[in-house]
């Protein structure tokens, strides 16, 4: 699986749509939606600092550059367009209502899958954590190893480093919450029935908002779309360009 960037700029084109993937995640994510964006609309989606690399470049990155890097690519993409459409997966989604916050005036809409609001971590999901460097790869952990784009190492002890990363995403959640009730711009939220990783009382909080529609993935979990998912998620995301 290819872990790269995908940008497709449109001369004269004045809509764009922004893609962010989640912690350890891959642009892949978005390789569903990417043949729905019409021709001529800009596509950005990018790859975030320190990602699709090496264990030893993940830890040498930061919240601090992964929230500079939206926010740099934001201040381009506002001064050239004039529609910009926000998509994010996971820890993606806390860096699109956090901009959306900020700036409104240009942004479009937010499509957000797997808002981590609350996120939760099972035990069996963390078992599957472990195991994975190694290479051994349990049925229901497919889909986490399709996700990530670092490559794995069984040595453990480079892992140390991914701590603050960590840490750093549980505080980005909180920062998130508070600010939530100050979002404007609408925003469509899809969150799976059976995620790994996010409280099912993120939807609480998701419900509550008036500028958020919620929708719940019956089928589905946090890295990949099962059943009908796909199908609604892509009927959803069609209706933003009509």
């Amino acid at each position: 699986m290819a872990h790269e960037e995908y940008i497709r700029i449109v001369p004269g084109s004045t809509g764009a749509v922004l893609l962010i993937h989640g912690i350890l995640g891959t642009p892949d994510h978005f390789r569903d939606f990417l043949p729905l964006i019409p021709a001529d609309w800009s596509v950005y989606n990018i790859l975030l600092d320190g990602h699709g690399g090496r264990v030893e470049d993940f830890s040498h990155t930061s919240m601090k550059k992964w929230k500079a890097q939206v926010s740099n690519r934001l201040d381009s993409l506002t001064a050239r367009y004039d529609r910009i459409i926000l998509v994010a997966h996971s820890m993606g989604t806390l860096f699109a209502i956090q901009e959306a916050v900020s700036r409104p005036e240009k942004l479009a809409h937010l499509f957000l899958l797997q808002v981590p609001l609350r996120p939760r971590l099972q035990l069996r999901t963390a078992c599957y954590s472990v195991l994975l460097p190694f290479g051994i790869v349990p049925k229901k952990a497919r889909d986490m190893l399709e996700d990530c784009s670092v490559v794995l190492d069984p040595r453990l002890w480079k892992y140390i480093g991914w701590i603050p990363r960590f840490l750093e995403l549980f505080a980005e959640c909180r920062a998130t919450r508070r600010v939530l009730g100050e979002l404007s711009v609408p925003c469509s939220a899809y969150q799976s029935h059976h995620d790994q990783l996010v409280s099912r009382r993120t939807v609480r909080d998701l419900e509550k908002h008036p500028h958020i529609h919620t929708v719940i993935l019956p089928d589905s979990g946090h890295f990949r779309y099962r059943g009908n998912d796909l199908a609604l998620l892509q009927r959803g995301f069609s209706k933003l360009f009509q």
